[in-house]
């Protein structure tokens, strides 16, 4: 449990709100304050931190420094985190587990993340990265409100996490660019087919871009180069469609199956947008699949 330390500023009523979403290897938390306050915490220990606002209605203050909703600010080690806030604001934190960045990063560029090992750091993202992050936290928040039960879906929160990773190692080290040793030397051919091997040995579980990375072992832009060489498509892309490819083939065989479960099963936790994409790619309803097999 975080314990924070609140004092209110102002003589305006206050109303305070906070949203805990928990989920395998990281707890997000959103908090919404009324009016003036400071607020201190100490770094959870055995985490990384990155907190950043999503709304702000007057001056705030992160460690006596002023910031604003471009900045990111990271916290490792046993940092504490200050703030004062001159009215209202809306912030979003990410606890990650002590190695939950250093593994995805290693799995998707090669390399250990940049973060100062102990204390705080001030980030100022590129501005599609941050971009990218906020609306991966997003994403899950509005899960956690609209859809509780869905986060009860292993690959729905493995879904979330990884999208909130990728997002989160691109906008804490923007050298995007960095690959592993054998980037250089090894064909896109060998990198799709070394993927294509793990996406065989586990043609009825999702697979995420972190995934391949490891099966090929090279690094996220190696994978990505390969893959648009090859396809003309992202790696992405391509594994998104094959989830809904996934889905499709489990309807088809299947006529006792779920949509939803299915759908949750292979990630897709908007079942709203998830319908939607389906019948643009396959030109029917994921109902009308199943109900098809069933009358077959």
């Amino acid at each position: 449990m975080l314990e924070i330390d609140f004092l209110q500023l102002a003589s305006a009523p206050l109303d305070q709100r906070m949203l805990r979403v928990s989920l395998d290897r990281m707890v997000l938390m959103r908090g919404w304050e009324s009016t003036a306050y400071l607020t201190r915490s100490p770094n959870p220990p055995g985490t990384s931190t990155l907190l950043f606002q999503l709304v702000t209605t007057g001056e705030s203050l992160w460690r006596g420094r002023e910031v604003n909703q471009r900045s990111l600010l990271s916290y490792q080690g046993d940092a504490e985190h200050v703030a004062r806030s001159t009215g209202g604001s809306v912030w979003a934190a990410i606890f990650f587990q002590a190695d939950a960045l250093r593994e995805s990063s290693l799995a998707l560029r090669g390399v250990i993340p940049a973060l100062h090992p102990s204390g705080a750091a001030f980030l100022e993202p590129d501005p599609t990265a941050h971009g990218a992050l906020r609306c991966a936290v997003q994403q899950a928040f509005l899960v956690a409100e609209s859809a509780p039960e869905l986060l009860e879906a292993p690959s729905v929160r493995r879904s979330l996490e990884e999208a909130i990773l990728m997002a989160a190692i691109s906008a804490i080290d923007p050298q995007h660019e960095r690959m592993t040793p054998e980037g250089p030397l090894i064909s896109h051919q060998r990198v799709v087919s070394r993927a294509e091997e793990a996406l065989a040995d586990r043609i009825d579980t999702p697979i995420y871009l972190a995934d391949l990375c490891k099966a090929a072992g090279v690094s996220e832009r190696t994978v990505r180069n390969s893959f648009q060489s090859l396809y003309n498509i992202s790696p992405i892309r391509f594994l998104h469609l094959r989830r809904l490819h996934q889905v499709r083939r489990t309807l088809r065989r299947d006529s006792k199956a779920s949509v939803t479960a299915v759908a949750l099963r292979f990630g897709f936790g908007n079942l709203g947008r998830f319908a939607v994409e389906y019948r643009q790619l396959f030109g029917e309803s994921p109902s009308h699949t199943r109900h098809a097999n069933r009358s077959g």
